[in-house]
């Protein structure tokens, strides 16, 4: 697939989106409906939702005119960055924040299998041969790139076409509780987790530190699910006890 199809994943109507981010609708025409969900202006999706999230580097909201010239039909914009009211908007508190509780609706209406993968190497390769895998027995989306942070994770999510039976996501860490925040949002029923190394080292006091972070997505795979580890792992032993399924 390419990253343009991958992104036209959710079809949602203006009072779902507004039901689940909390949102006002700045607009007379509450029946819209979106179709995908995009936050770089540069590659724009005719009749999706642009979200105007705020990063390190940009804001998307002064990309707003710019998104609904190349067609987005509604944006997700923040309360305080004063949207003009002929653009039509909904507001909410984070854009980002909004952003996630979509995913998460979005997930539970599809509804998939969804195979997590972490760890210091092999995420996006194991991401890879698993969706190949799957692809053989079902309908697989996956993480575009090595989108592995809450915002990547969050638009993969929105990604999924609706008829998908499996979601196989990588999630990554650069510091302690993001695999926690991924985990939770994700909802995993299998958990991949490569390996252990002092990638990112910086931002840990230790491997076991680090080890510790990769098992928070073990420990969010229920009873029913199941959980593939490096055998050859010092972490090995520390990662099975942190198990609750197979």
């Amino acid at each position: 697939m390419t990253e343009d199809v991958i992104l036209n994943g959710a079809s949602l109507t203006i009072e779902e989106i507004c039901r689940c981010t909390g949102g006002m609708w700045q607009s007379a025409d509450s029946a819209t409906r979106v179709n995908g969900v995009f936050t770089d202006t540069r590659t724009p999706l005719p009749g999706a939702l642009f979200a105007a999230v705020r990063g390190p580097n940009f804001d998307g909201h002064n990309f707003v005119h710019d998104a609904i010239s190349e067609g987005a039909c509604a944006v997700l914009a923040e309360k305080s960055a004063g949207i003009p009211d002929d653009i039509p908007a909904v507001l909410v508190e984070d854009t980002l924040e909004a952003l996630i509780a979509l995913a998460a609706y979005w997930r539970s209406t599809v509804n998939p299998k969804i195979v997590g993968i972490t760890g210091s190497v092999g995420k996006t390769t194991t991401k890879e041969l698993t969706a190949h895998l799957l692809g053989s027995v079902g309908a697989t989306a996956k993480t575009c790139g090595n989108w592995n942070n809450l915002l990547g994770l969050s638009k993969s999510l929105l990604a999924m076409p609706l008829k998908s039976d499996y979601g196989v996501f990588e999630i990554g860490s650069n510091h302690p509780g993001e695999i926690g925040a991924l985990a939770e949002l994700m909802e995993p029923d299998c958990a991949i987790v490569t390996n252990v190394a002092p990638s990112h080292i910086e931002f840990f006091s230790d491997e076991t530190a680090i080890a510790d972070e990769k098992a928070d997505l073990i420990r969010a795979v229920p009873e029913s699910g199941f959980v593939v580890l490096d055998a050859c792992s010092p972490f090995f032993s520390y990662m099975v006890e942190q198990a609750n399924c197979r």
